[in-house]
C-alpha cells in the first residue's frame, strides 16, 4: 500500500463513502425540526503522516465542541444521497496542488428559522484555529494549499452547498468569517434563484470568496472538474 492513507474510507456495495470528515446534522425519528438531532463524524484526505497529526489537532480543537447532549456520532447517516458519495484519494484543484483535506459535512433545513439556528451552530466552531494550527505545526509540501470543506445537505429541497478553503497561510486571513460569508452567499443565491443544480459550490481561494457558485451534480464531478483544470494548464 502506498503512503496515502485509505484508513478512512467504507465500501459500501454501490461505492465509496468516507467515513471520517463529516458533521452532519438530522432530523431522527419524525421528531419536530426544533428537536433536531445533531449526529457527526470526521474524514480526512492526505498522506498518513498528515492524516495522523491533523487528528490528533481535530481530537484537541471540535471534539470537544462536540461532547454535548445534542451531539450524537454517527459515520453513515449520509449514505443515502447519491450526489454525496465520494471516492477520496490524492487530487489537485484547478491546478493547484492540495496538501491534505479537512471536511465537515452538515444536514439541516433551508426553511429561515431552521437556518438561522445551524447559522448560530456554525459560529461556535473553531474552525479558523483548527486550520491556523494544520497550517503552522503540520509540514505541508512546499507551495501546497491545505483544503478545508464544508459540506452542507438541505433536506427540504434536496440540494447541497459546498464551500471550498484553500489557503497556504491564514495571515490576513479571517477564517471563520470567511467560511460565515460563504455559507451567506450560498443560502443568498438559493434563495434568490433556486435550484440550479445537485450541489453549488462557492469557493475561498488566498482569502478571496467566489460569490456566484458553480454547478455541480455530484462530488465526484467536482473532483473531475479539478481534473480537467489540471490537465488544461499542463496543455498550456
Amino acid at each position: 500500500m502506498s503512503s496515502f492513507a485509505n484508513h478512512w474510507i467504507e465500501r459500501y456495495d454501490d461505492g465509496l463513502m468516507p467515513v471520517e470528515a463529516i458533521w452532519h446534522i438530522e432530523r431522527e425519528n419524525n421528531e419536530e425540526w426544533d428537536d433536531m438531532k445533531t449526529t457527526y463524524t470526521f474524514a480526512l484526505e492526505g498522506h498518513s503522516r498528515f492524516i495522523s497529526e491533523v487528528t490528533t489537532i481535530r481530537e484537541n480543537l471540535l471534539e470537544p465542541l462536540l461532547e454535548g447532549e445534542e451531539w450524537e456520532y454517527s459515520s453513515k447517516s449520509f449514505q443515502t444521497i447519491p450526489s454525496l458519495r465520494l471516492d477520496l484519494r490524492p487530487k489537485a484543484f484547478g491546478g493547484l496542488e492540495v496538501a491534505g483535506t479537512v471536511i465537515l459535512f452538515l444536514g439541516t433545513c433551508f426553511a429561515k428559522k431552521i437556518f438561522d439556528e445551524f447559522y448560530d451552530r456554525l459560529l461556535k466552531r473553531p474552525v479558523g484555529v483548527m486550520v491556523d494550527t494544520i497550517i503552522k505545526n503540520v509540514k505541508l509540501p512546499d507551495h501546497a494549499y491545505l483544503e478545508y470543506r464544508d459540506i452542507v445537505y438541505f433536506e427540504d429541497i434536496d440540494t447541497s452547498v459546498v464551500i471550498r478553503l484553500l489557503l497556504k497561510t491564514t495571515e490576513g486571513i479571517d477564517i471563520d468569517s470567511l467560511l460565515l460569508e460563504g455559507h451567506k452567499a450560498a443560502h443568498q443565491y438559493l434563495e434568490a434563484h433556486g435550484k440550479k443544480a445537485q450541489i453549488h459550490c462557492h469557493k475561498i481561494v488566498d482569502g478571496k470568496l467566489d460569490t456566484h457558485p458553480a454547478f455541480f451534480t455530484s462530488l465526484d464531478h467536482i473532483k473531475a472538474s479539478d481534473k480537467e483544470h489540471l490537465k488544461a494548464q499542463r496543455i498550456f
